[in-house]
């Protein structure tokens, strides 16, 4: 029966391991599933990036050969420069063009400038989300690492699992082997007895017969009547034989009865004993029964977290794809920034005349694209890498999905094995039944023969008392012996009846533990086939997940096809913009041909030259605004043009008419210039010789007539100059609106990164939970082993059990005094732990403190250098002296890094120190006990620390105001290093206190179960002690009654050698009282022997009594110093709840801080911008030509960029911190919910214990039964 147990045991553990290897797998197989979409979506997101790459490259490509068309045109222009050198009064005027020229090429160079500083930091922008996908990446590799070490772990469990199964099938064999020989001794033993009834019934015959016989023959002797004395003697004598001969018969039947009895007494005591096994066996599957159902009901809880986590992943993947048109939508943006740009430089080298100045601009713009190019190709061999990973994890996942299969294959035949094997059982179970149900036949049967018996016995009985009569003097001694008898009966009844009732009691409780076993196999069955329907819903679940995931790829390839014809259409617009310049080009030609004829007429009509000279200059002047005003104009409907694709389409039909006009408007007007040259040239020929005054009239009213002509066509250019502006405010209204929802979208992308971060730091908190369960799992078994083998030890050797527990106690005792110097140790080091703390946070205070007074003597260095470049043309010699101090400050700013970088590796250094200080600390406190108590106290010192650490945020949040450079972004990150050590060693505190704690539980379950089985053991002795006595007790009626047959004998042989001498009879018959007084003075003796026996039962009894009160109030005890424990604990969560809503009112405080700081330092960059916008407009009114100044103004520029970076990047470290403090803020609370759920525990644990408490009463009461039943028989006898 142990080894039944121990078999059972094993298998309900084996089904729970198997069925939490299936909910494992069933999550990894979610897990992977999911990485594998993440996979794909990746690999579309790539694609996409490649694609927008190329597209780039081709429309770089474009712009440099452009530009080189640009340059080309430049030269030629400054020949036609030289070559009007001559002409004075035309020099004057396009001298102020020039100059207004210059003012409007430097407006757009700080345009193109701030639009390049622009798309650099969409190019940053795009750098970090690369990075950021890379890092993802990691992250899965990492995780898919994991699962693979999962995998191993869950087959070698698998195979350990089958390797138990394989024992303990074997197990069940021997045990079936062993059933089969005792139903074969049973059945011999039946036979055997059946042959004796068979014996005994035949023999019952002859005695009938017999007495029937002699009966017959004494009526006929008397009837016949008196023969002589002799022959009655002679009769006499005959009858007294045939007496005793039926009295030894009647012996031998009684005895061969109490055999019966006997044996039905051996079977009784086994089948009580196959029933408190059954009980025993189905207490501990009810105890299985309840932890599968806590372990189901914890599948069910990973479960719904999974799929919460799945559709948060979903969730997290539909943010993606919006981040991925964001991102579409950026690069779309960049490239009509681009082609703006290349308009722009056309359009201002068109209208402006060559000067060395803008030449070095467009070369620090050739410098800006090639280093664009530059980078691009760096991203696109990122990308390639990043390719080749997402490869690799597909082949990766691949590999994981079909060991998935095999487990699931190896997972279904061992549940089919399970099923056998429970069905095995259940069949060993019905022949069980079935063998107690034939043995209360037979029992029956038994009984029904015994009645049989008894009524012959009866019968005879009155046949005797018929004989007897006649001799009344013999009857006496036989009416008493008979007197005996019946009482020795009854009392077998009375045995006998309650044996029925016990074996009624004991078929009633059978009866309900069948149809308990029944009722928790349906509520099994029933679980199962529900778990089974969640899998199939969550399944179904997953496969319209992908078919909406597919459902967004078709989705995302159309819109990349809709994004290549806009670029088409772009292209298109583009190519017609640079043939209209080409047009405006060549009619501009034209009109410096004309300029050039203009001075040969100098002579006669200098009065109407110069008013048309003046004319013309005004609408020069007038020009290049206008086309100034176009061409922002322009840029804003490019920048629009994109977002919107339908309103293009028109707006190139409108355009392309447009541009037909002006075409056929230019191509009449360069005709008519055409013919008007070559007549004047066949004129100046043909009439040279002709007068002066009548070439000049005629060169005047030609001259006129152009004017006019181009007059009404700058009239017409004007026109659709103003139509055009309408449009383009159309454009920038819809431009605007365009920006507001990129706003949005760049709010909800933070929104989701931070949901993404939310959701990495609760996978890991679920992969250490795990671990912490397989850890916790690891122990129970061996704990089990433990157990198991200590039950088999303690019933194999009772005697050495007391040894044991007085060596237990002593290793108590010695483990109580190792913890107690432990302990001390442990709060020792913990001391010096804290003062190291203290220590590095001294120190980091101190390199706080210089690190403010380096970034004073920075912002004097850099207010002293912007002085310098403000009075750079005054004071050359004093601006090389400060840049040489700039030098020494930055090469102290080096050095100051590598202090701090050789003071981080200390840290580190330190770091790891402590951490295997931690790790040795709790490989020590694993073994070991510690109480909870000593848990509140560090829930206090965690809360203390916490406080400590938002002080430290707040301080570090005021600094952050006023430091603004690199150097602190260090610090921060040390500090934040710091803090997640502090956490990390607190974590792994609570963590081992957990454990000891579990193992104090264990420790104090183990000696409770020694406890009851010794209880347990001392009763079965007590009660094989009566049964022995009882036994011997018979045994010793059995001799008395065989010597009474004797005596008995030898009474009879004296009255018939001496019939004549009556008083040697009644001699006899003294010496016969005599050896009866004697036999019953034995009995008396024995008697008292039996008082003395039951006496020491009574005080052994109340010795246990005494030890079961002590052991309850031991336990009353205890449940009082845990009802304590439950108030402090308590009193303690209160504490913790009110820390908590400070943590939460502390944190929100810091989060308005940290809006109004961004608020500050929004309105300072917006005013630092706004006084350097003034300033470059005074410098360029005051110093026009000057190279050197604009220099200066775009390094000042460059660095107040660099300036608002860093601000922009302290923001979001500030917001990195918000959300340590909030992670700090969820572990108080987890840790709550920890205490909360120890509180359960205790509770639980203190219910077990009353259920302990009740177990023993009723021990007590069973054994205060047998004592009085023995007191009973002691009063009886």
């Amino acid at each position: 029966m142990k080894q039944l147990e121990n078999i059972s045991l094993q298998l309900e553990e084996s089904k729970a391991h198997l069925s939490r290897s299936q909910s494992e797998i069933e999550t990894k197989d979610s897990e992977n599933g999911d990485l594998v979409k993440e996979k794909d979506n990746l690999k579309t997101q790539l694609a996409k990036l490649t694609k927008e790459k190329e597209v780039m490259k081709k429309k770089l490509q474009a712009a440099l050969v452009v530009r080189k068309d640009l340059l080309k045109k430049l030269e030629e222009h400054e020949h036609q420069i030289e070559q009007n050198v001559n002409k004075g009064i035309e020099i004057s005027g396009l001298q102020d063009q020039l100059q207004e020229l210059t003012l409007q090429a430097q407006a757009t160079t700080k345009e193109h400038e701030d639009i390049v500083a622009d798309i650099k930091r969409q190019v940053l922008q795009k750098e970090g989300e690369l990075l950021e996908l890379a890092k993802v990446l990691s992250v899965r590799d990492s995780l898919v690492e994991q699962l693979e070490i999962n995998m191993q772990t869950l087959q070698a469990k698998l195979d350990e699992q089958e390797a138990s199964l394989t024992t303990a099938l074997r197990n069940l064999n021997e045990k079936s082997i062993i059933i089969d020989q005792l139903h074969s001794n049973m059945s011999e033993k039946e036979e055997a007895f059946e042959q004796e009834r068979s014996g005994m019934i035949l023999k019952l015959e002859k005695l009938q017969d017999y007495m029937k016989m002699s009966e017959e023959s004494w009526k006929k002797e008397m009837s016949i009547s008196s023969a002589t004395a002799v022959d009655i003697e002679n009769k006499l004598a005959k009858v007294k034989q045939e007496k005793a001969m039926m009295q030894k018969k009647a012996q031998a039947a009684l005895l061969a009865r109490k055999e019966t009895i006997k044996k039905s007494q051996e079977s009784e005591k086994k089948y009580t004993q196959e029933l408190s096994d059954l009980k025993d066996d189905y207490k501990a599957l009810l105890e299985q029964h309840c932890q599968q159902t806590n372990d189901l009901n914890a599948v069910q809880l990973s479960y719904d977290q999974k799929v919460k986590e799945f559709e948060e992943i979903s969730q997290a993947s539909v943010s993606q794809l919006g981040e991925l048109e964001t991102l579409r939508l950026l690069v779309q943006e960049r490239d009509k920034t681009l082609q703006d740009l290349n308009m722009s430089l056309s359009e201002t080298e068109s209208q402006a005349c060559a000067s060395s100045s803008y030449q070095a601009e467009l070369e620090t713009l050739h410098f800006k694209l090639e280093s664009m190019s530059s980078e691009l190709a760096n991203k696109d061999k990122a990308l390639i890498a990043l390719e080749q990973k997402s490869k690799a994890l597909s082949e990766r996942m691949s590999c994981t999905e079909s060991q998935l299969k095999k487990a699931h294959a190896e997972i279904k035949e061992k549940m089919e094995e399970l099923a056998r094997q429970q069905q095995a059982v259940e069949m060993a179970e019905q022949q069980h039944q079935q063998e107690k149900q034939t043995m209360v036949d037979d029992h029956l049967v038994l009984q029904n023969q015994l009645g049989t018996l008894q009524a012959t016995v009866e019968e005879l009985k009155h046949a005797l008392e018929a004989l007897v009569c006649e001799k009344e003097s013999q009857s006496h001694t036989f009416i008493s012996e008979s007197k005996e008898l019946i009482e020795d009966r009854d009392r077998m009844k009375g045995e006998l009846e309650n044996a029925l009732a016990t074996i009624a009691q004991q078929s009633s409780e059978l009866q309900i533990l069948q149809n308990t076993w029944a009722e928790t196999q349906q509520q099994l069955s029933e679980e199962k086939e529900q778990l089974k329907v969640e899998l199939e819903k969550a399944q179904s679940h997953c496969v319209e997940l992908q078919a909406e995931m597919e459902s967004h790829k078709l989705h995302m390839e159309s819109l990349q096809q809709e994004k290549e014809s806009t670029f088409m259409v772009v292209e298109q617009l583009n190519d017609e913009v640079a043939m209209l310049d080409a047009q405006l080009k060549e009619a501009r030609k034209g009109n410096e041909v004309l300029l050039q004829k203009i001075p040969g007429l100098q002579d006669k009509s200098s009065e109407q030259i110069g008013v048309i000279g003046k004319e013309e200059v005004q609408s020069l002047k007038i020009s290049p605004e206008e086309h100034e005003m176009s061409l922002k104009e322009r840029d804003d409907a490019l920048l629009i043009s994109q977002a919107l694709a339908t309103e293009k389409e028109e707006l190139i039909a409108a355009l392309e008419q447009q541009l037909q006009r002006q075409i056929h408007i230019h191509e009449v007007a360069m005709e008519k210039m055409r013919t008007e040259v070559d007549e004047l040239q066949q004129r100046s020929r043909e009439d040279a010789s002709q007068a002066k005054d009548q070439d000049n009239q005629t060169k005047t009213a030609l001259l006129t007539r152009k004017l006019q002509a181009a007059l009404v066509s700058r009239k017409e250019i004007l026109k659709e100059n103003g139509s055009l502006k309408e449009h383009m405010q159309i454009l920038s209204a819809k431009n605007k609106e365009i920006g507001t929802s990129s706003i949005l979208l760049e709010m909800s992308v933070a929104k989701l990164k931070l949901q993404k971060e939310d959701l990495e730091s609760s996978v890991s908190s679920l992969s250490k939970e795990k671990e912490k369960l397989i850890a916790e799992n690891d122990h129970i078994i061996n704990d089990n082993h433990n157990l198991s083998a200590a039950c088999e030890s303690l019933k194999l050797t009772i005697e050495n059990i007391t040894q044991q527990k007085q060596a237990f106690s002593c290793q108590l005792e010695s483990l109580k005094d190792s913890q107690t110097d432990e302990l001390s140790e442990w709060k020792s080091k913990h001391t010096e732990l804290k003062q190291e703390y203290e220590s590095l946070l001294q120190a980091y205070e101190n390199v706080s403190s210089e690190m403010d007074k380096m970034r004073q003597l920075l912002e004097g260095a850099r207010r002293e250098r912007q002085e310098a470049l403000f009075k750079a043309h005054k004071y050359e010699s004093e601006r090389e002296n400060l840049e040489k101090q700039v030098g020494e400050m930055e090469d102290e700013n080096e050095r100051i890094k590598e202090k701090m970088r050789k003071f981080t590796k200390a840290k580190q250094q330190k770091m790891e120190e402590l951490e295997e200080e931690n790790k040795r600390i709790r490989i020590d406190l694993l073994e070991f006990d510690d109480k909870q108590k000593a848990t509140v106290e560090e829930l206090t010192i965690k809360n203390n620390h916490l406080e400590a650490e938002i002080h430290s945020l707040v301080d570090s949040s005021e600094a952050l105001r006023r430091k603004l450079t690199e150097m602190q972004l260090n610090n921060v990150s040390l500090a934040e290093e710091l803090k997640e050590a502090s956490s990390s060693l607190e974590k792994w505190h609570t963590e081992s206190k957990t454990c000891e704690q579990n193992m104090q539980l264990r420790l104090d379950d183990a000696l409770v179960l020694n406890n009851s089985l010794t209880a347990q053991i001392e009763s079965q002795k007590t009660e094989l002690v009566a049964q022995q006595e009882i036994n011997e007790l018979m045994q010793k009626e059995k001799e008395t009654l065989s010597e009474r047959i004797k005596q008995m004998q030898n009474e009879h042989e004296a009255e018939l050698g001496e019939k004549d001498d009556a008083i040697s009879e009644l001699q006899e018959i003294i010496s016969r009282h005599s050896q009866e007084t004697i036999s019953l003075n034995e009995k008396v003796k024995i008697l008292e022997d039996d008082k003395s026996i039951l006496q020491e039962e009574l005080e052994n009894v109340q010795e246990i009594s005494d030890k079961v009160k002590n052991e309850n109030e031991y336990l009353e005890m205890v449940i009082l110093k845990n009802s304590e424990r439950i108030d402090e604990l308590t009193e303690a969560v209160n504490v913790l709840q009110a820390q908590n809503t400070q943590l939460s009112s502390q944190l929100t405080a810091s989060k308005e801080k940290a809006t109004q700081v961004c608020q500050e330092e929004e309105e300072q960059q917006l005013r630092l911008v706004k006084e350097f916008e003034e300033k470059l407009k005074m410098f360029q009114r005051g110093n026009e030509g000057s190279k050197n100044i604009k220099k200066e103004l775009q390094e000042l520029l460059k660095e107040k960029h660099h300036e608002i970076n860093q601000l922009q990047n302290d923001s979001i470290k500030y917001q990195e911190l918000i959300l340590d403090l909030e992670r700090s803020l969820k572990a108080s609370e987890s840790a709550h919910e920890q205490v909360e759920k120890e509180l359960k525990e205790t509770t639980k644990r203190i219910s077990c214990l009353e259920e302990e408490r009740r177990h023993l009463e009723a021990e007590l009461t069973t054994h205060k039964k047998p004592s009085q039943r023995g007191k009973e028989r002691f009063d009886k006898h």
